[in-house]
């Protein structure tokens, strides 16, 4: 999917850990950091400048499973305005 359009879904990594249920633990170059979920966003191809690091399975594996518990906690507490 992310070839066909001009921008792509990220999620921005961190050192500062927190035990937030929208953190997931990863490994980058060696370093221990954090996914951060709460902070998914879309951006541009062109803010990119070079792939410092890829997930392993298991740390995608962890960040699917956090992503599906958000949104599916965000789904149940939408609520209909006027």
């Amino acid at each position: 999917m992310n070839n066909a359009l001009s921008s792509v879904i990220v999620i921005p990594l961190t050192r500062s850990k927190k035990d937030w249920p929208t953190r997931v633990d990863i490994s980058v170059k060696g370093e221990s950091g954090q996914a951060c979920i709460e902070h998914i966003r879309s951006i541009s191809k062109e803010r990119f400048l070079e792939k410092i690091n890829s997930v392993t399975k298991l740390e995608m594996a962890s960040i699917r499973k956090h992503l599906l518990a958000v949104f599916a906690e965000s789904t149940l507490t939408i609520k209909k305005t006027r």
